[in-house]
């Protein structure tokens, strides 16, 4: 079995649930941070720049929304990794990311 890259906050653990990716959200939109995906067909320690779908959901706080916008990726780029990414706009620093999808 070929291990899987690791990229992200929860890299060394099992691959999140999709409950608990949306635990994730409620509290990355409890402190107040937006949400971001980009997605990437490889990963790369040489290449820390992936795709953006959209640019970051400013102003939405709804897990439920977020969690669509997932399952659309995953549907329409299932062979991609797509990442979940927080900001802080008032710090101005990315504080938040890990996978919610890997291909295979």
């Amino acid at each position: 079995m070929k291990a899987q890259p690791r990229a992200g906050t929860f890299a060394y653990l099992p691959p999140l649930t999709d409950q608990e990716i949306r635990q994730q959200i409620e509290y990355i939109f409890a402190q107040g941070w937006m949400i971001g995906l980009e997605f990437s067909s490889q990963i790369s320690a040489a290449d820390t720049y992936w795709h953006w779908e959209k640019l970051p959901y400013f102003e939405t706080r709804d897990p439920d929304f977020i969690m669509q916008e997932i399952q659309r990726m995953r549907q329409e780029y299932p062979r991609h990794y797509i990442m979940l990414t927080s900001y802080d706009h008032k710090r101005q620093s990315q504080n938040l990311s890990f996978l919610v999808h890997a291909p295979g």
